[in-house]
């Protein structure tokens, strides 16, 4: 069987499985995609557990094939709407894969694990402790991918394959980086979308202290102790500069004396209202004991119990990259003994809060270190990066861009976030793909 887009795409669509989870294959599956091992070891690893990787083209595929695919069981659609859906959905006569082959002694039992990943999915396993369902029959597809292996290795033979993946790759497969300023450029409305959020005095003024002061280091002036409510209170600071409003006291109710303390919603309120909730036992510690938020702060204690070590997740979030944390860190120098606040929340769109948020705790008089805050000035400044994802991987899932593109990078985008790829494609400088050869 030789592949096309369209088969491909089905076989993605009917093997990814759930993070590290694939289908258990019937034997003659399993033969074959032992066999597409064997193939394609004459291909150097590029890394650990002998990965090979390496991209394969294939042609888009007929009409009729897409429309026995996707639409055989619907007679209603026209052939005109048809082809416009076929054309948006393949409108390249080729399209590319990125296939990963793993291979290493498996976790399970004496053999060996053999893993084949494609288009950034887990499809395809031997030896999986996390297989799930009953036994798969996907020998044409494995078939197909034998032939594709063995395409690419007679291009290798013939030296073609390198100039051929560099000439024609196209750059919605590729890894990128362009300079924010051209981005913004390119789409302006997003610069003042980004600006208008924080607005000009709060940057100003962020800009300003970031500029004077190095405050990324340590603060040199240290709090002596710790206490309960000293954490709950830097907190309120915070969510008050941040303009979060009170919810229902859905997980805490203070006492009457706590209330007239504060004259209405308590620190300790405000913190069960936004933060996390999983927070080992905080909300029994004393308030005012140092000795007890200490031991607490250690995992020891009375009052310590695990219940998801979240505690300094301040502002929660589906995704911890966009929550906000505030940590009570404690240096333990016995010149410098004590405990100053780390400030972290970088991400585009919590960003504008974590700023004002820093400069309350500041002018209240908290010493506090802010994470990545040159990072996030040079973003409003536009003098750094934006990097640029394969279309596979989206724009919101950045850990793979910072594995590959660099630790530098915060914020990442796909061609397609706009309409205006070609302009994007023109000022973004790609980076090359790893070369591919074969063992000697």
């Amino acid at each position: 069987m030789k592949l096309n887009a369209q088969n491909v795409d089905y076989f993605i669509w009917l093997l990814k499985g759930d993070g590290w989870s694939t289908k258990p294959l019937d034997d003659n599956s399993k033969n074959l995609l032992m066999k597409l091992f064997d193939v394609a070891d004459v291909i150097a690893p590029m890394g650990d557990d002998d990965e090979k990787i390496f991209w394969i083209r294939v042609p888009r595929g007929p009409f009729k094939e897409y429309v026995r695919i996707n639409y055989s069981f619907d007679n209603e659609y026209k052939e005109e709407k048809l082809r416009k859906s076929f054309e948006e959905d393949y409108p390249d006569k080729y399209k590319w894969y990125k296939i990963v082959l793993v291979r290493h002694k498996s976790y399970v039992n004496d053999g060996e694990f053999l893993g084949v990943f494609m288009a950034d999915k887990f499809l395809l396993s031997i030896n999986n402790p996390n297989e799930d369902g009953w036994p798969i029959d996907v020998s044409t597809f494995i078939e197909g991918l034998i032939v594709s292996v063995n395409d690419v290795i007679a291009q290798l033979k013939e030296n073609k394959y390198n100039d051929r993946v560099k000439k024609n790759l196209p750059a919605k497969y590729k890894y990128g980086r362009i300079k924010r300023k051209d981005y913004y450029d390119i789409y302006p409305d997003l610069r003042k979308e980004y600006l208008r959020e924080i607005g000009k005095d709060v940057l100003n003024e962020f800009l300003e202290y970031v500029e004077k002061n190095d405050v990324e280091a340590d603060p040199s002036d240290f709090l002596n102790n710790m206490t309960a409510r000293v954490f709950y209170e830097a907190c309120s600071i915070a969510y008050d500069a941040a303009g979060y409003e009170d919810r229902s006291k859905w997980k805490f109710t203070d006492s009457d004396e706590e209330h007239e303390r504060y004259g209405g919603t308590t620190p300790k309120e405000k913190y069960y209202m936004h933060a996390d909730g999983r927070d080992n036992g905080l909300i029994n510690v004393p308030m005012d004991d140092p000795k007890e938020f200490k031991l607490w702060f250690n995992e020891k204690g009375d009052y310590y119990e695990f219940n998801g070590s979240h505690p300094y997740e301040i502002r929660t979030a589906g995704s911890i990259r966009y929550s906000i944390h505030l940590f009570p860190h404690h240096n333990k120098e016995d010149d410098l003994e004590g405990y100053f606040f780390i400030l972290s929340g970088d991400s585009y769109h919590t960003s504008f809060e974590t700023i004002k948020m820093f400069l309350a705790l500041i002018k209240s008089g908290f010493p506090v270190v802010f994470s990545n805050a040159k990072e996030v000035a040079s973003r409003f400044m536009e003098m750094d990066d934006i990097g640029v994802l394969p279309y596979t991987i989206p724009s919101w899932y950045a850990k793979y861009g910072n594995s590959h593109i660099g630790k530098d990078v915060m914020d990442f985008v796909n061609l397609y976030d706009g309409d205006k790829a070609q302009e994007v494609i023109a000022k973004t400088r790609w980076m090359d793909e790893a070369e591919v050869t074969l063992k000697e």
